[in-house]
C-alpha cells in the first residue's frame, strides 16, 4: 500500500497540474485545447443598417450656447470712422465697394466732413445717382434727434 501511495500520489499530482495547464491554455494539446478567443480585428465595413440614421433622426446633443455679446453699432461705426479717416479716397472706394448703403452711411456720418466730401465726389464721378442717394441718407442720419437730448 505504501508503494501504491508513493507511485499514485505523484502521478495524481502530475495529472492535476497538467489538467490545469491545459485548461488555462499554457500547454496546447491538439483537440483538447479550446481555440483562442477572438482578439480585436480591423473593423469590417459597416452594414446598411449601421449606416442608416435611427428613426426620428440622429440624437440631438444638448448644446449650451454662450450668451451673445451685446453690441453697440454706433460705437462700432465711430471706431471704423476713425480708421477710415486715415485712408485715401481711392482705397476707401475699394473698401466700401460691397457695403450696403445704411451701414455705409452710419460710418460716413461719424467721419471728418472733408473726407466724406472727397468720398462723395469720387462716387459721383462714377455713379452720380448713388452719390445723390448717399447724400440724402446722410441728411436723414444727421437729422435724427436722440431721445436723451430732449
Amino acid at each position: 500500500m505504501k508503494m501504491a501511495m508513493m507511485i499514485g500520489i505523484p502521478i495524481l499530482l502530475i495529472l492535476l497540474v497538467a489538467g490545469g495547464l491545459f485548461a488555462t491554455g499554457m500547454i496546447k494539446l491538439p483537440g483538447a485545447t479550446p481555440p483562442p478567443k477572438a482578439t480585436a480585428k480591423a473593423d469590417p465595413a459597416p452594414t446598411d443598417k449601421e449606416l442608416a440614421p435611427p428613426l426620428g433622426g440622429p440624437p440631438k446633443a444638448a448644446t449650451v450656447k454662450p450668451p451673445a455679446a451685446a453690441t453697440d453699432p454706433a460705437k462700432g461705426a465711430a471706431a471704423l470712422a476713425d480708421l477710415w479717416n486715415q485712408l485715401d479716397t481711392d482705397t476707401l472706394l475699394k473698401v466700401t465697394k460691397d457695403w450696403k448703403d445704411p451701414e455705409l452711411v452710419a460710418v460716413l456720418s461719424q467721419m471728418d466732413e472733408g473726407k466724406v466730401a472727397a468720398y462723395i465726389t469720387a462716387v459721383a464721378k462714377t455713379d452720380a445717382p448713388h452719390a445723390s442717394k448717399l447724400n440724402k441718407q446722410l441728411e436723414q442720419q444727421a437729422s435724427v434727434v436722440d431721445a436723451d437730448a430732449q
